[in-house]
């Protein structure tokens, strides 16, 4: 069974190998995609002399919505944390138009559109570059079935790494560095033990994105309607989109340590 799985983790990784790791680095950088867009606006979030009570997101919202053109909807709004910066409210049109908030008069302050950096890299990173048009998508067909297959290759990876006794826990978890292959080897396989956790976790919750009958089953089983906090990282505060992003890094090493090691096999002298 153990040669099969070897085998099935190895023919699929290799086709799959450089589109994870593309996924890999586009998610690494819209993890962050928040504070660099508060960073790039700078200061025209700013409230002064704030209110004693916001609105709640409801009430916001309901203020909002007269306001709004015709066949205009708010997509979301992500509350600040701090009382001194305004809410973000996105919209449903223009793509990725954005505007900063007061919560406490809910006027509206200033546009923060989505900078085009990070639109592009959403749509490598969902769509390959070709968004739905009349709901129909090569780039995001592709990108949907490599994702099926990145879930299967992690279930294969981590099976195989996984230690026969008690025993090999420790040496199981261990990065060695000499010779060159064998360390190699260890950031393949130990690296990607450890990160086996938070990869299935955006692997599910990027599946919800991909196939609206599995988004559904998974509405149902766990009563969460929203998966981009999670995706994101932002559910745990900037602890988890450190850990997301770390992961996502070590995702990129894991095809490439991968292709090494399948294209410098050693011989069995060398073993």
């Amino acid at each position: 069974m153990r040669a099969l799985f070897k085998k099935i983790h190895l023919w699929l990784s290799i086709p799959v190998g450089l589109v994870f790791c593309m996924i890999c680095v586009t998610g690494a950088i819209l993890v962050f995609e928040d504070e660099i867009t508060d960073a790039y606006y700078g200061d025209i979030s700013r409230i002064d002399n704030p209110s004693s009570r916001p609105m709640s997101v409801d009430k916001l919202k309901a203020h909002l919505l007269p306001t709004l053109a015709e066949g205009v909807a708010i997509k979301g709004i992500r509350p600040s944390g701090n009382p001194n910066k305004a809410y973000k409210v996105s919209f449903s049109k223009p793509k990725g138009s954005a505007a900063y908030v007061n919560q406490y008069t809910g006027d509206v302050i200033a546009q923060c559109d989505r900078l085009k950096f990070f639109l592009k890299t959403q749509s490598l990173h969902r769509w390959f570059l070709d968004p739905p048009k009349d709901g129909h998508s090569l780039g995001k067909t592709i990108q949907n079935w490599c994702v099926v297959a990145s879930l299967i290759i992690v279930i294969t990876g981590f099976i195989l790494w996984w230690p026969r006794s008690g025993k090999q826990l420790a040496s199981r978890l261990k990065i060695r560095t000499k010779p060159a292959f064998v360390l190699w080897h260890s950031l393949h396989v130990v690296g990607g033990a450890y990160v086996f956790i938070v990869l299935l976790i955006l692997i599910l919750t990027g599946l919800t994105w991909a196939f609206p009958d599995y988004r559904e089953v998974a509405v149902s089983v766990t009563g969460i309607t929203s998966y981009k906090p999670i995706h994101t990282g932002a559910w745990l505060g900037l602890t988890g989109k450190i850990i997301w992003f770390v992961t996502a890094l070590i995702g990129i090493a894991l095809p490439l340590t991968g292709y090494y090691l399948w294209l410098r096999k050693p011989r069995k002298r060398d073993k």
